[in-house]
């Protein structure tokens, strides 16, 4: 279940820039601290805490492609999951306490195994916790630390982690030492908590091997300090008065997202976590294991304050608390008729949630039921996240003008395919300019600021977007604006327009989409994987022609994506806004047959979805609208 977990294409948002800056520096020699490939007069310098896995993903791309990305990515995931393997088997002999310790771990943080510089982080996290936990640490586990933290320090600006974990294992040898249990002789000698204080000063002075030597040291204190300042740390996802960060959802507060139909599994999940932490910080305080308890409860806080944290919290947790149940159990409960009976049972139950969910993550429905659309199952780029095709089109236009409006999806992963005259606006690493400015971008995007004035100022000459919900007010804006922009492109993801001046005229009329154009039997064949990769793909591709207004492609591929799951309460509701769209093109055409069957079709998938969620105002009020024109017509 957790190898399934794994096997799916590169679509991590952050992965273009990383590139584009690992190319750089192999190119160069230069750690990029001022952006090149972004508008000159947004940028501003940074500290690229990051560097070291930009240099390492771009030189592993350029020799292996990426295939050798994807393989990086196993081979980082399987030494995390196998340092966790160490610890627990280290405690506990059976090796049902491995099997929940890693369907826990994997179920929890499985969002998160994108290869990004986190990954790398998770790698020497829970090394760091196998050297602790081994007890006494030595002095080779003072310079494993040490070096673990050099190379924490120059791949991620999560690296302070590292300290605190270390921390926290110092904290609870003191404990024990301060408060021994009466009766008997302190557990620890004052060694051990020597050498965990040398540990963690070999750590700190470690901290200082970066680029920037105290300036990056610091850096991480300004960052959280920033989200403090901006109202992003905590921020409940039902609220919007915090920066242009808090719009981003990984620094949410991780009950914002109770009940959401996005992320759902990884929250529930992390529910289920939280509740067997609780219970394992009893087992781990009833034994005196201080420093793992205090761990646990950091890495707890952490989870609580922003969604990206949740994964570093299951990584350690699951492996901690399985050990600490494993050592919690009385040796006589365990020939107890009923315990054993117990045992067989839950092991039983893993095996079955284990196939299942193996099953489910093969044919698709396991990212289906929260529409995780960068999980795609196979080899290579996604072109649900990679522009490749749209990028290498407008690249080999030699007539459109260096200004490039992206939108904050797409705006990374198009840098590596995209002609260096080309100037974007922004990209996925928000350090590289003001937090107002990303918030005008993202404001254009969903339609909160008139595209117009914005465009004329900044003298944009293309616009790249892709298909979703927080870019279709701006698609649907130009193509209302056929005086000034024109639709030149469109593919199942993407769409390109081009503002209307004389250097376009000849480009624009070459390429002029149409709906007619949409070959949507050819876009259904094409659609590989199992029956829920298949309907997820089919309503995503459906996304491009709904939000250009084409409902007769949209509609097509919607009813096809319901043929392979009619489990989808969004797509029925979309398949039922294409037939009143449709319905109302029919009545200013003056059909009225027509648009009384379009009409009743969108009454009867109102009426599914409605079934489905019984609660949804807004279903509801698409129904008797539907209902309400069809009444009119009679």
């Amino acid at each position: 279940m957790v190898l399934s977990l794994w096997w799916f294409k590169e679509s991590a948002l952050d992965t273009g820039f990383h590139l584009a800056y690992g190319r750089h520096f192999l190119d160069t020699g230069e750690i990029v601290t001022f952006d090149p490939f972004l508008d000159p007069a947004i940028v501003r310098p940074f500290i690229n805490g990051n560097w070291g896995t930009q240099v390492i993903m771009a030189a592993v791309e350029r020799s292996w492609g990426v295939t050798g990305l994807i393989v990086m990515r196993w081979v980082l995931l399987s030494i995390v999951f196998g340092v966790m393997a160490v610890i627990v088997r280290r405690v506990a002999r059976e090796w049902h306490w491995l099997a929940w310790a890693w369907m826990l771990a994997a179920v929890t943080a499985y969002e998160r195994f994108s290869l990004r510089p986190e990954l790398f982080g998770y790698v020497i996290l829970t090394l760091m916790l196998a050297i602790l936990l081994r007890g006494t640490v030595g002095w080779r586990g003072i310079v494993a630390l040490g070096v673990l933290q050099v190379a924490w320090t120059n791949i991620s600006f999560y690296y302070l982690v590292g300290l605190l974990l270390t921390a926290c294992f110092l904290a609870g040898e003191w404990i024990m030492r301060l408060a021994p249990r009466p009766g008997c002789e302190p557990a620890v000698q004052p060694t051990s908590a020597r050498r965990l204080g040398l540990a963690l000063a070999v750590q700190s002075a470690a901290c200082l091997v970066n680029p920037w030597h105290i300036r990056g040291v610091l850096f991480p204190f300004q960052t959280l300090r920033f989200l403090q300042d901006q109202k992003v740390v905590g921020l409940n996802a039902d609220q919007g008065d915090g920066g242009s960060w808090s719009h981003i959802s990984e620094f949410r507060h991780s009950f914002g997202f109770m009940g959401e139909l996005a992320n759902r599994r990884t929250i529930d999940a992390y529910y289920v976590l939280l509740a067997v932490a609780i219970v394992a910080l009893i087992a781990l305080f009833a034994r005196r294991r201080w420093g793992e308890a205090i761990a646990v409860t950091l890495f707890m806080v952490m989870s609580v304050q922003m969604r990206r944290n949740i994964a570093q919290f299951a990584l350690v947790t699951a492996p901690l608390a399985a050990c600490a149940f494993a050592t919690a159990v009385p040796t006589a409960w365990i020939r107890v008729a009923s315990v054993i009976w117990l045992r067989r049972a839950l092991v039983l139950a893993t095996m079955v949630a284990a196939v299942a969910w193996t099953w489910s993550i093969v044919d698709g429905r396991f990212y289906f039921v929260e529409r995780r659309i960068n999980r795609e199952p196979g080899m290579g780029y996604s072109t649900r996240v990679f522009p490749i095709d749209a990028v290498r089109w407008l690249s080999s236009q030699p007539a459109i003008g260096p200004r490039l409006y992206v939108d904050m999806f797409t705006s990374s992963n198009a840098l590596p395919w995209l002609d260096r005259r080309f100037r974007p606006m922004v990209n996925t690493n928000t350090f590289v300019y003001d937090d107002q400015w990303l918030r005008k971008i993202m404001d254009v995007a969903a339609g909160r600021m008139d595209h117009r004035p914005f465009f004329r100022q900044q003298d944009v000459d293309a616009v790249l977007l892709h298909i979703a919900p927080d870019t279709e007010p701006l698609v649907r804006a130009l193509r209302a604006d056929e005086a000034d922009w024109a639709l030149v492109y469109a593919d199942p993801h993407m769409v390109i327009f081009l503002r209307r001046k004389p250097e376009h005229e000849a480009l624009i009329k070459a390429n002029q989409p149409r709906a007619e154009d949409v070959d949507v039997d050819d876009w259904v064949n094409t659609t590989g994987g199992l029956r829920y990769h298949r309907a997820l793909s089919l309503a995503t591709k459906a996304a491009a022609p709904w939000a250009l207004g084409w409902y007769g492609p949209a509609a097509r591929l919607f009813e096809e994506a319901l043929r392979l799951a009619p489990d989808s309460p969004p797509t029925w509701n979309y398949l039922g806004l294409c037939y009143g769209k449709l319905a109302e093109a029919a009545v200013r055409e003056g059909r009225t047959e027509t648009a009384q069957g379009q009409l009743r079709r969108a009454i009867s998938c109102f009426e599914q979805v409605v079934s489905m969620q019984p609660d949804n105002e807004v279903l509801k009020s698409n129904l008797a609208r539907a209902r309400d024109m069809l009444q009119s017509l009679n």
